[in-house]
């Protein structure tokens, strides 16, 4: 420029005033990383509204004293879809239905651990479930993870329960393989222990079939 200023690109942008209280504002997300959001776009909510009008002219309103493991009919509907989806043999009344993963978290806590057990738990893993078994007393180890899944081999031998994300692993995506799962089933077999396994996104599978659950692979 003839002042000597040279001219500034266009893609450079101004700075935003530093004014107390006084913040820039945030351009609109254009993509959502949160883990487990799924996108509310493709929720059916016109059959939805539906289905929810037809059951209540049909007077199947929810009483004030429900199982509290779940609506019957809900339970027998996941015990077959995980039946055909995941070879898991199971009856309606294997199956309790949660508020959400952290409350089955919370009751497998209080049923199997106690104060001072160990819990062993994938490192890195999910930490809610590591806050829940914490909650309730347990001395929490993280075992290491590797392309293959959990290293069994490093398990704390005193181990009272091993929590795993086998099919899809927390938050690495690996999937666990068949010789370290069998492996972890005869370490939880010789060790006496309990295997907690989170099937997280088993479904998720787009280049061969799913692999089969540890429970589907266990005696027991």
């Amino acid at each position: 420029a003839a002042d000597g200023v040279r001219p500034r690109p266009g893609w450079v942008r101004p700075a935003w005033p530093r004014t107390a209280g006084h913040r820039p504002p945030s351009p609109p997300a254009r993509y959502d990383f949160q883990v487990g959001v799924p996108d509310v776009r493709l929720f059916p909510y016109d059959t939805w509204r539906r289905l929810v009008a037809a059951a209540w002219r049909a007077g199947r309103e929810p009483g004030d004293h429900a199982d509290p493991a779940g609506h019957p009919d809900l339970r027998a509907a996941i015990a077959r879809y995980v039946a055909y989806a995941r070879s898991v043999r199971a009856a309606a009344s294997d199956v309790v239905v949660t508020s959400g993963a952290q409350q089955a978290f919370d009751l497998v806590a209080r049923v199997l651990v106690g104060p001072g057990d160990v819990v062993a738990v994938e490192e890195p893993g999910y930490p809610p479930a590591r806050d829940a078994f914490v909650a309730h007393g347990a001395r929490v180890v993280g075992v290491p993870v590797d392309a293959g899944g959990l290293e069994v081999s490093r398990l704390p031998p005193r181990a009272r329960l091993v929590y795993v994300t086998p099919s899809h692993q927390f938050p690495l995506g690996t999937a666990m393989s068949l010789p370290r799962r069998l492996e972890l089933l005869a370490w939880a077999d010789a060790n006496d222990a309990a295997i907690v396994e989170d099937d997280y996104d088993a479904e998720y599978r787009f280049a061969d079939r799913p692999l089969e659950p540890l429970h589907g692979l266990g005696s027991g």
